[in-house]
């Protein structure tokens, strides 16, 4: 059994976006979605696009109280009249403890409805929620959501 952590959920700062986009680019590189892309074009284009992602979107990270610099949990989206989630990654070592959750509701998303997802990776709870039709994913919406403030509903 996992210990319970004591979190507290802040806004990202400059120094967590090292590990921010580590852990975003090398989680999803691993997707069905990379495959055939080579690793320069891939890491160079997709640091690119989070950058454009991280200046308009809610960047929350979930941290220890007593070590603000200690990461268990960060998460990127925006709130449109349905939540739109780019990336949550959450280390290995807290998964299951319900820290994404907590996150994902900072940012907005209410438990039982739906939400759009930009970025996907085939684990067993994101095919849970989708067979039960709670995240449509939308890669495209990527384009829309990069500062130019168009609805996810009219993307």
């Amino acid at each position: 059994m996992k210990e319970q952590l004591e979190i507290v959920v802040r806004d990202a700062v400059q120094e967590d976006l090292p590990l921010i986009y580590n852990s975003w680019l090398k989680q999803y590189r691993e997707s069905s979605f990379t495959v055939g892309i080579t690793n320069s074009v891939y890491y160079s284009q997709h640091r690119r696009l989070i950058d454009g992602l991280i200046t308009s979107a809610q960047l929350k990270v979930a941290c220890d109280p007593q070590d603000p610099t200690k990461i268990y949990s960060w998460a990127c989206g925006e709130l449109y009249e349905v939540p739109v989630i780019h990336f949550v990654y959450t280390k290995k070592q807290h998964r299951g403890q319900g820290i994404a959750k907590m996150l994902l509701e900072e940012i907005g998303c209410v438990e039982g409805e739906h939400i759009i997802s930009t970025h996907y990776i085939n684990t067993e709870k994101t095919r849970e929620l989708n067979k039960l039709n709670k995240i449509i994913y939308n890669p495209y919406l990527i384009y829309s959501c990069m500062g130019k403030g168009i609805s996810a509903n009219e993307a």
